[in-house]
């Protein structure tokens, strides 16, 4: 009689598809952070240039920003520090630090909801790339 040799492969699987979940959240975060950028108010492009995208307990795509004109006679400065939150691990958080931010946001000119909402189709692409590979 002839034996079947079954191998357990599903931490290889397990990893690939980790991989290419994580290839196509970092692809998101690039889309809705472009998206974002387009959407936000400019007065001295700090808010702007501020928006960036981390995935999941790891730091963000930029660690500093600047603005591009002077307020009151000063280039306004930031940076981030630290990580996003970990609370799944295949997550990606597009946003700013910026103190003012919430109040546009939630009060004046909406830019990261809408960004997000409105790269829908181009969100689901990314998924479709990462995994068509």
């Amino acid at each position: 009689m002839d034996s079947i040799e079954f191998k357990d492969h599903s931490a290889e699987c397990k990893e690939e598809i980790e991989s290419r979940a994580l290839k196509a959240l970092t692809m998101c975060g690039m889309v809705v952070e472009r998206t974002a950028k387009q959407l936000a108010t400019v007065d001295t492009g700090l808010l702007r240039n501020s928006i960036t995208w981390a995935l999941a307990g790891r730091k963000p795509a930029v660690q500093s920003y600047k603005a591009d004109k002077p307020k009151n006679g000063v280039i306004q400065t930031g940076e981030y520090s630290g990580a996003a939150p970990n609370d799944d691990e295949l997550s990606v958080y597009v946003g700013t630090n910026v103190e003012y931010a919430p109040y546009v946001e939630v009060g004046t000119q909406p830019f990261l909801k809408p960004a997000a909402a409105g790269s829908k189709n181009a969100l689901e692409q990314c998924f479709r790339e990462a995994f068509e590979e």
